[in-house]
């Protein structure tokens, strides 16, 4: 595997969650039929202004941990109205995202110290296992919807 020189690999990744979280949101509002309410759309999009802000002048972890908190608001906004089968799974899904947006904090902040401790520990590895984990609790549990 390669990364794509430049930005735009990760411009690319990062509008592509913007459309997953539209996604849901769409998931959400067509099973429940329930349209957002001002607040929370005000809500969203502060976090979608600071998610930009973080993206043009933070540090990867920061729009990590923005875009993180899309998905968990809107998964946290829906689940009363979701079917009990789903609200379980999502306890587990907003886990694992946590998990992983601190994984990735760390590694962007320690990978230099965590490579000359253990040069060849696969640290990244671990994130990557972390999202597929994240791809089956949601594929498992949002296909009833």
């Amino acid at each position: 595997m390669f990364h794509i020189s430049g930005l735009i690999q990760t411009y690319m990744v990062h509008a592509l969650t913007y459309v997953i979280n539209g996604a849901f949101l769409y998931a959400f509002y067509s099973y429940t039929r329930v349209f957002p309410t001002n607040a929370f759309l005000f809500y969203l999009g502060a976090l979608v202004c600071f998610d930009l802000y973080a993206l043009f002048r933070l540090s990867l972890g920061f729009y990590i941990m923005s875009q993180a908190l899309i998905l968990i608001s809107l998964l946290i906004y829906y689940f009363p109205m979701l079917p009990a089968a789903i609200q379980s799974g999502i306890y587990k899904i907003v886990l694992v995202v946590i998990c992983t947006t601190l994984l990735i904090f760390n590694e962007s902040y320690n990978c230099k110290t965590m490579m000359r401790v253990y040069p060849h520990f696969p640290y990244h590895t671990i994130i990557e296992a972390f999202g597929v984990l994240l791809f089956y609790l949601v594929s498992s549990q949002f296909y009833r919807l």
